[in-house]
Order: structure tokens, then sequence, then C-alpha cells
């Protein structure tokens, strides 16, 4: 507070305030005024602010309620691939918790916003390429919101179902890619 009124106060003396008869204005008169001025706006960007997260908030809201997105029913999460023979230093780290989705028994699954995301971050852990010669067979896929992990043909079946294809009208084939959901 005191370095904002610092400044206001510094802006006020640089400017020369005259009234209408040419007369210079006293600081103290003005001084409310600026003071004013710069409480109106700075609670006005905090209104402003608190509109734009509402509307976001109530954005993610409806689009849960459009696509009837619940708790009990399975959507598609993000991107995955699962890496069945990358091998794991702690195996047991990853057992009985609910952090490897439950339908999957070994190596590890990727996650991301495109399957391009899932085989950056498999790359810059492990240095290896993803193709098979080097990090063994893996499968393509989805996360879903039950934590398991589906191969494209049934990560379609879900998002059809369940009204996350971004054009439902259009002729997809019986394979999900991330650029049909998101």
């Amino acid at each position: 507070m005191k370095n904002n009124l610092s400044f206001i106060e510094e802006v006020a003396k640089r400017i020369n305030i005259q009234d209408v008869r040419g007369r210079r204005s006293s600081l103290y008169i003005s001084l409310p005024f600026y003071l004013s001025l710069f409480f109106i706006l700075e609670d006005i960007t905090m209104v402003l602010l608190g509109m734009i997260f509402f509307i976001y908030s109530l954005d993610s809201y409806l689009l849960a309620l459009k696509l009837k997105l619940s708790k009990t029913e399975e959507y598609i999460m993000c991107s995955a691939i699962w890496y069945k023979e990358l091998p794991l230093v702690e195996p047991k780290a990853l057992e009985n918790y609910g952090i490897r989705p439950y339908n999957v028994d070994k190596g590890i699954v990727f996650c991301g916003w495109r399957h391009g995301n899932c085989m950056y971050q498999m790359c810059a852990i492990t240095g290896k390429p993803s193709v098979e010669d080097h990090v063994g067979e893996y499968v393509q896929g989805f996360l879903t919101s039950k934590n398991r992990f589906v191969d494209r043909e049934e990560g379609f079946v879900i998002a059809k179902s369940m009204g996350q294809l971004l054009e439902p009208d259009k002729k997809y084939g019986e394979t999900l890619y991330s650029e049909d959901v998101w």
C-alpha cells in the first residue's frame, strides 16, 4: 500500500494540475481523486479476473453435464501408451496403490495430451526410441476415468457412447485418435 501511495504522490507532483482559472490546484485535493481512481481500477481488474475464472469454471461444469460425466460412468481422460516390456526398477512400488491402471500387470503406462507426448516422456526417461526393437511390445490407447488402459478400438466405443467425439456425425473408423476427442 505504501509503495502504491508513493507512486501516486510522485505522479501527482509531476503533473501540473490547474483549475479553470489557471491556478495550480492543491496536491491534497487531487491526491484523493487519484487514489480513488487507482483503487477503483484495481477493484475492476479483480472483478474482471473473478468473472473470467467463474466463466471458465462454469464452462467446465457445463461441459461435464453435456458429456454426462460422472463418477459411475467410464469416459476417456487422456492418451496413453502401454510399454509392456519396459523393465521397472521397483515394480512393487506400482502395486496395490491404484497408480498403475488396474488392468495392467506389467510394464509401464505413459499418459499425455497426445500419443506423441507419451512417447516423448518414455524417450526422456529411458533414453530409448519408441520402436519395438528398443522397448519391446507396446500398445497405443487411452486412460479412462476408471483407471483402465484401453486400446484405440475400445477407446472409440467408450468415447462414442459418452458423446466425447468432437464431430459425432463424421464417418469415423473403429479406431480412436486423440484428435477425435480433443
